[in-house]
C-alpha cells in the first residue's frame, strides 16, 4: 500500500478527495500543527512513528502531502517497517510465553 499511495497519492488527492471535501483555508489550526510537527521531526520521524501512531497508509499520505521525494518515502517506510517488525517479534518471542497463557484461559 505504501507504493500505491506514494505514486498515486497526488493523483488521488487532486481527482478524488478534492471532489468530496470542502475547501479549507491554507492556515487552519490543523495545518499549522502539521507544519510544526513536520519541521520538528521530518520524514524520518513520520516513518518511525507510522507503525505506532499512524497506519502505513496514514504515514504515507502524510509524507506524500508534504512533498517528500517518492524514493525516500519508500526507503524510510521500508526501514521503519523492518525495524518495528523485529522489535515486535522480539517482544512476543521473549515476553509472549509468560503473557499469552493468561489470555488463553
Amino acid at each position: 500500500m505504501v507504493f500505491v499511495f506514494t505514486f498515486f497519492g497526488e493523483w488521488l488527492r487532486k481527482n478524488v478527495i478534492s471532489k468530496f471535501s470542502k475547501k479549507q483555508s491554507k492556515f487552519s489550526v490543523k495545518n499549522k500543527k502539521f507544519v510544526k510537527i513536520w519541521k520538528k521531526y521530518g520524514l524520518v520521524g513520520v516513518a518511525i512513528l507510522t507503525p505506532l501512531i499512524l497506519t502505513p497508509i496514514g504515514g504515507t499520505i502524510l509524507a506524500v502531502s508534504s512533498g517528500s521525494p517518492k524514493n525516500r518515502i519508500i526507503i524510510y517506510m521500508f526501514i521503519s517497517a523492518t525495524v518495528w517488525s523485529v522489535v515486535f517479534t522480539a517482544i512476543f518471542y521473549f515476553v509472549g510465553p509468560q503473557v499469552l497463557p493468561d489470555f488463553m484461559k
